[in-house]
C-alpha cells in the first residue's frame, strides 16, 4: 500500500441551518471539492468536504493557510451560528485507495486514490518525487505549491456551483464564468511545450528520462481559445 503525508488540517465545521456554507463557500453543502474566496475571487483557501450529517462536516486544507482561513471569516463569524473546531487528525493519500476505514478514520476519493484522515501514525512509503509524479499524472495540483491566491477560475471549475445562489465572491467568478472565461489555466507541460517565462514558473517539477526534461504545473493564458478546459 502506497501512502504519503500530507500537511493538511482537519477541521470540523458545525453549520446549523447550511448557511455559512451557503454564505461563504463557493460551492454547496454536499460537494467533495469546495473554496473560500475573497470579494474579487480570488482563493483564500481550496478544501476536501466530507459531510458529517445535516449540520457537520469535516473540510480538509492545508495546514499553512487554516490561519489564513481563520483571518479572512474573523469578520463573518460574528454574524452567524457556526463552530470551527480544528481535529487532531493525520491525513494521509493512499495513491491505490486500498486502506478500508475503521471506526473513527474516514476516507474521502480524489481524481485518483484517496485521502485518509486518522488519529494513527501511518507507515509511509511514498518520497516526494514519486509524490510529485503521481499529482502531475493525474492533476492533482496542491495549494501553497502550484497556487496560491490566484482567482478560483484559473485553478478550475470543480469548486464552484453556479446554481447556489449568492456568496461571497460569487458576482466576480459568475460574471467570468457566463460573459468570458479564466484568462489563465493550471496545467501540466514539459519544457519544450513552454515559453521560456513558463519555464521559469514550473511548480511540482519531476525529470521524465525517457524525454529528457522536466515537466511540471503552470498557467498558462487562455487568450485565443474559445472555451476553458478543467
Amino acid at each position: 500500500m502506497r501512502l504519503y503525508l500530507l500537511s493538511k488540517q482537519v477541521v470540523s465545521i458545525l453549520d446549523p441551518g447550511q448557511k455559512f456554507f451557503q454564505n461563504y463557500t463557493t460551492n454547496v453543502w454536499h460537494a467533495p471539492k469546495n473554496a473560500f474566496v475573497d470579494i474579487k475571487g480570488k482563493v483564500v483557501a481550496t478544501f476536501d468536504n466530507l459531510v458529517i450529517n445535516d449540520t457537520e462536516c469535516l473540510i480538509v486544507l492545508e495546514r499553512d493557510y487554516f490561519p489564513l482561513l481563520m483571518e479572512h471569516l474573523e469578520k463573518y463569524l460574528p454574524l452567524l451560528e457556526v463552530k470551527i473546531t480544528p481535529q487532531l487528525l493525520h491525513v494521509y493519500f493512499d495513491l491505490d485507495s486500498k486502506y478500508t476505514p475503521t471506526k473513527g478514520e474516514y476516507t474521502l476519493p480524489q481524481r485518483k486514490g484517496q485521502l485518509i484522515l486518522t488519529s494513527k501514525q501511518l507507515k509511509t512509503t511514498v518520497e516526494e518525487e514519486e509524490f510529485r509524479r503521481f499529482r502531475l499524472d493525474h492533476h492533482l495540483p496542491l495549494q501553497g505549491v502550484d497556487y496560491h491566491r490566484e482567482m478560483l477560475l484559473n485553478i478550475g471549475e470543480e469548486f464552484v456551483s453556479f446554481q447556489k445562489g449568492c456568496f461571497l465572491g460569487q458576482e466576480v467568478l459568475a460574471r467570468v464564468h457566463y460573459k468570458s472565461k479564466p484568462p489563465k489555466k493550471l496545467v501540466v507541460r514539459y519544457e519544450e511545450e513552454c515559453s521560456e517565462e513558463e519555464k521559469k514558473r514550473l511548480t511540482s517539477t519531476v525529470w521524465d528520462p525517457k524525454r529528457s526534461q522536466r515537466r511540471g504545473f503552470v498557467f498558462v493564458s487562455t487568450k485565443g481559445e474559445k472555451t476553458y478546459e478543467t
